[in-house]
């Protein structure tokens, strides 16, 4: 059977595990030479690293609990906290968005069972709200929690996101599906997998590159102010030379941004805009998220900001 048609039998096939799955797509990445569908399957097999930002489905948001003691013997167990109380004490106003970074295979470990509660211990960010919800008691004990449902949710949306991606692919390119696995390259261009991908696992919006690895091993990162460093890089990086000097006279355009939350001039955020719709559309060839971290982290080094 053709590799297309049996990952799609198997999304369709409950009693196959979501890890199976993966591994049969990471084949059709290798078939494919698809990096950024590798790179994706990866990630949801050995779980994604601190420096790369999780899709949306993999956020779940938190309910605050703690644990408060009082004179005279008094106290409360598993008092309720406002996610506004703490998201205010802490001045991080996503502290109430886990990102969960485990792979499939842990989450379908934990996901077994009753439904259950899952903890993650706050007690050092107790400190920070000693006094701030109940002024005359301390609180000993701080956590976050969220039903196991949620992990259920995250495996039930990766099964789905690889059935809709075959299918996707499957519609666009119906003879994929008949032809042999050392013909789907051949198939599907790379220009073409690549927007099928970014419109059906993340979006135009999702950034699962970071800027980090997007700029890496630069000899530009410390040239501030170097338009012909800034330009050599986005060139070697996919972008034509139109498009780099549509940025030259966009930067000319603007006042320098004072800080890297003020946000770039008009001229430039446009700029931005349209180079990723390139992203989107397939023509730069180089994924939705790795591109805009890219465009981000090389405009906030041009301008000394990073």
């Amino acid at each position: 059977m053709a590799l297309l048609l049996d990952i799609q039998n198997a999304s369709a096939d409950g009693s196959v595990s979501i890890a199976t799955l993966l591994r049969k797509c990471l084949i059709l990445a290798a078939r494919l030479d698809s990096s950024i569908l590798e790179d994706w399957i990866k990630y949801e097999m050995d779980g994604y690293p601190s420096d790369v930002s999780v899709p949306q489905y993999r956020r779940i948001e938190l309910n605050f609990k703690g644990t408060f003691s009082g004179a005279f013997g008094s106290g409360i167990t598993n008092a309720p906290i406002a996610p506004y109380i703490v998201e205010k004490h802490s001045n991080n106003p996503n502290i109430s968005t886990f990102h969960c970074r485990q792979s499939i295979a842990s989450l379908e470990t934990l996901s077994k069972g009753d439904p259950q509660n899952l903890r993650i211990n706050m007690d050092n960010m107790g400190l920070v709200l000693q006094g701030k919800v109940y002024p005359n008691m301390a609180l000993n004990h701080f956590w976050a929690e969220f039903s196991n449902t949620a992990l259920i949710d995250i495996e039930n949306t990766v099964r789905n996101k690889i059935l809709e991606l075959s299918l996707n692919i499957w519609k666009k390119y119906p003879d994929a599906g008949n032809s042999s696995d050392s013909d789907l390259k051949n198939s599907i261009g790379e220009e073409a997998m690549t927007q099928i991908f970014n419109t059906t696992i993340h979006g135009a919006a999702t950034v699962i590159g970071t800027s980090n690895q997007s700029i890496n091993h630069t000899t530009y990162l410390n040239d501030k102010g170097n338009l012909k460093a800034l330009a050599e890089l986005l060139i070697e990086k996919g972008l034509n030379t139109q498009d780099v000097q549509e940025l030259e006279t966009a930067i000319q355009k603007d006042p320098a941004p004072i800080d890297k939350n003020s946000g770039f001039g008009p001229s430039v955020a446009g700029w931005i805009t349209k180079t990723i719709g390139k992203a989107v559309s397939g023509t730069w060839k180089i994924g939705i998220g790795t591109g805009s971290a890219l465009l981000e982290a090389a405009l906030l080094k041009y301008y000394g900001l990073n």
